[in-house]
């Protein structure tokens, strides 16, 4: 049996997809090298399929010195000295996403495969600080700077096992109300008189320090919310398709 990859074992320690909705094709433990560009290293490869173009994403796992794919695809066996993944990893920012966004935390087990089948909305959030370890920022043609991002689930459609799209609990109470909300932190965002990319809505809304968006569970519905078209085209600011602007 492979090392488990529910988040709660864990230890401290193309284009890009986003903002759409997703089938995963397939779910595997892989070992990527990156386009050639690194070693190979133990990573989780989804084949997501979304508007009949098929994508693969992979979410880095640890260390090739720790961990190894099995041959059989579906879990990470240890080769070093660690006996549990690490909670800093993209794979945990996955997994913890998925877990908040309705996933029963029980059927994560150490079997990646487990996932094929899941029907999701998937966005993209800032990687995680890591001190000593982060990644230079992605650089364009023109050399830009763009930030790491990480895609991870904000809403579930269908579980793996089940027929029917099925809803996550809303554990708000009803308290929160979601589309207020994301128009004060848009607002907020907006009052110093620059335009915001629809892009970067979903990161705004993720680095907001708001005491109501402290639930991770809150914040990705808020996510959801303030991505989608109606609500941007009925908001007291200014919006082309593409950049929100104050009047």
């Amino acid at each position: 049996m492979g090392v488990s990859i529910n988040p709660k074992d864990m230890v401290g320690g193309g284009g890009l997809l986003n903002d759409v909705d997703v089938v995963v094709v397939k779910s595997e433990a892989a070992m990527f090298d990156y386009g050639g560009k690194a070693k190979p290293a133990p990573c989780c490869r989804w084949q997501l399929e979304s508007e009949g173009e098929v994508y693969d994403q992979y979410w880095s796992v640890g260390s090739n010195q720790e961990w190894k794919a099995t041959a059989d695809g579906k879990s990470f066996d240890s080769i070093g000295k660690a006996e549990h993944l690490s909670k800093s990893s993209n794979f945990a920012l996955l997994m913890n996403s998925l877990v908040d966004a309705g996933y029963p935390a029980g059927k994560i087990t150490d079997d990646v495969s487990a996932f094929t089948g899941l029907s999701c909305h998937v966005i993209r959030v800032p990687e995680p600080e890591r001190p000593g370890l982060n990644r230079a920022k992605r650089k364009s043609a023109d050399g830009r700077e763009y930030e790491n991002t990480v895609l991870i689930v904000s809403e579930i459609h269908k579980l793996p096992w089940e027929s029917d799209a099925a809803t996550p609990e809303n554990t708000s109470g009803g308290q929160i109300d979601e589309t207020g909300l994301a128009t004060e932190v848009l607002v907020e965002v907006l009052a110093d008189g620059k335009p915001l990319k629809k892009t970067a809505i979903a990161t705004t809304i993720f680095k907001s320090t708001d005491p109501r968006l402290s639930d991770t569970k809150t914040k990705n519905r808020v996510m959801k919310v303030a991505i989608s078209e109606d609500f941007l085209k009925n908001g007291p600011w200014e919006y082309d398709g593409a950049t929100l602007k104050m009047g």
